[in-house]
């Protein structure tokens, strides 16, 4: 999956972490660097809640009609990250499709 790549802890070379994460995902355009933590992908999209972030790839479908709305205003990954916050590993219970999360 060239859609996740990145690092917990200490930036891990002298390399500056945008030429890192070109070289882990072979020129496909990163969509977030933070100090210590990379994600990115090439069709994934991120989002955040409070103290999470997260990474969606793929086709996620939401199943409540009100979730779906929401997600196609914000985006899956803003919406999950949210959920997440509130209900923990229960939020993929309002998820089906194809698709991965980190």
């Amino acid at each position: 999956m060239y859609d996740f790549a990145g690092w917990f802890g200490p930036h891990p070379s002298n390399h500056s972490p945008n030429t890192l994460l070109d070289a882990m995902l072979d020129g496909h355009s990163h969509a977030r660097v933070d100090l210590g933590f990379a994600m990115a992908g090439g069709s994934g999209s991120v989002g955040e809640a409070g103290p999470v972030t997260c990474m969606v790839s793929g086709h996620p479908h939401w199943l409540d009609p009100d979730l779906a709305r929401e997600a196609a205003q914000t985006g899956s990954a803003s919406l999950f990250a949210r959920l997440y916050q509130l209900h923990g590993i229960e939020t993929l219970r309002h998820l089906s499709g194809g698709f991965a999360i980190a």
